[in-house]
């Protein structure tokens, strides 16, 4: 019978966990009239996407091809939360920085 080894990073879990909570807020936010992502937002999401792709394609080229599926799998799960934390994180300050105030909510 084969053995699976699997490692657990706890912190990824509480990254995507926070990012999950901070992407209910955003959209909260958002329903209330707070700024929308502007096509600039959208766009440096979509770069950090296409360097995740182009990182995960790299290391699939330096990776032994035993060990390629199961490397490959915990790089995009890493990469996945990071990108999605770091936009979290982006709209986060955009929420800081423009409030909305209860009395000019329509």
């Amino acid at each position: 019978m084969m053995q699976v080894h699997t490692t657990s990073n706890p912190l990824t879990a509480i990254i995507l966990i926070l990012a999950i909570l901070g992407a209910i807020a955003d959209r909260h936010y958002k329903k209330m009239g707070g700024d929308k992502p502007d096509k600039s937002e959208k766009r440096g999401l979509a770069i950090a996407v296409v360097l995740s792709v182009a990182l995960l394609i790299m290391f699939a080229i330096k990776v032994r091809p035993d060990n390629l599926s199961r490397a490959l799998g915990e790089w995009m799960g890493q990469l996945a939360c990071w990108v999605f934390a770091g936009w979290e994180v982006w709209r986060w300050q955009i929420r800081r920085d423009n409030p909305i105030f209860p009395d000019h909510v329509e």
